[in-house]
């Protein structure tokens, strides 16, 4: 049986292989549920849970029950005043705008001017909690990207195995798990 202890987080990505175990009730009983961009949780509650207390958007789009997240992190590859995102959420209180060096310097590292958001949140998030686990990162290896459907856009300019990669580093130092 899978435990995790106090102050425990999953990231939640949307690759299809969500779908291949019902770990919704797993996902929930985390202390903090990361989610991004236009995750859906609605009928398939079963397979990737309800919950969510931290969402990263790097899109103007913006769901309804953001207000009540925990946290909202924004983020592109822009300066604070150039991210639109940013611009548009700045006045909520739980947002904040993922620091532009940080974003730089993922840049820098993966030699790709455009990292998901996925990358961007774990690198974040590994400055506050020691160890975080994983689900549904599916590296784009199949048609279907997403497992809520084909029709939903994902980023174009991403180099998905330059980022498994650094994952498996991570994995390996002992700072990743996969559920």
């Amino acid at each position: 049986m899978y435990t995790q202890g106090m102050n425990s987080i999953i990231v939640v990505g949307s690759g299809t292989s969500l779908l291949n175990k019902k770990n919704g009730k797993l996902i929930d009983s985390f202390d903090d549920v990361v989610r991004f961009n236009t995750f859906y949780t609605e009928g398939y509650e079963e397979y990737v849970g309800t919950k969510t207390t931290i969402w990263y958007n790097v899109n103007t789009y913006f769901k309804k029950e953001s207000i009540e997240y925990k946290k909202i992190y924004l983020h592109s590859w822009d300066e604070d005043d150039k991210c639109p995102v940013y611009q548009k959420y700045k006045h909520l209180k739980n947002a904040e705008k993922v620091p532009y060096k940080l974003v730089q310097k993922i840049i820098k590292d993966l030699k790709n001017p455009s990292p998901s958001t996925g990358l961007i949140a774990v690198i974040q998030l590994l400055n506050i909690y020691t160890c975080i686990t994983l689900t549904g990162f599916d590296w784009w290896d199949k048609k279907e990207h997403h497992y809520f459907g084909k029709d939903h856009f994902r980023g174009p300019n991403h180099n998905p195995q330059a980022e498994k990669q650094v994952f498996e580093e991570l994995e390996k130092e002992g700072k990743i798990k996969f559920l």
